[in-house]
């Protein structure tokens, strides 16, 4: 009965928030290499760690397009959620050109 309380207070869940696609080019003339980057921010019992995770996948991804540009930009939003805490993920997928 025990092992049954713990585990049911260690499960796990993912939510998935919101996805934003830039749509202003033509999908068909997409030349270019696909890049991605990704970061994370831990929150426990509420109080958030690394607040600037979006900003370090900003500049991941135009780190891996340093001379072109990054169109069209799609952006994921996630949460991964645990007992106490959770993780909020970002993830930045584009064409650099």
């Amino acid at each position: 009965m025990r092992l049954l309380l713990l585990l049911s207070l260690v499960s796990c869940a993912s939510s998935y928030h919101q996805a934003a696609v830039d749509t202003s080019l033509n999908p068909t003339n997409l030349s270019g290499q696909l890049i991605r980057a990704q970061a994370e921010q831990f929150v426990f019992l509420g109080f958030a760690f690394d607040t600037d995770y979006v900003a370090a996948a900003r500049r991941d991804l135009e780190a891996l397009c340093p001379k072109g540009t990054i169109s069209p930009l799609m952006t994921s939003y996630y949460t991964d959620l645990g007992f106490l805490s959770w993780k909020n993920h970002v993830k930045l997928e584009g064409v650099c050109r």
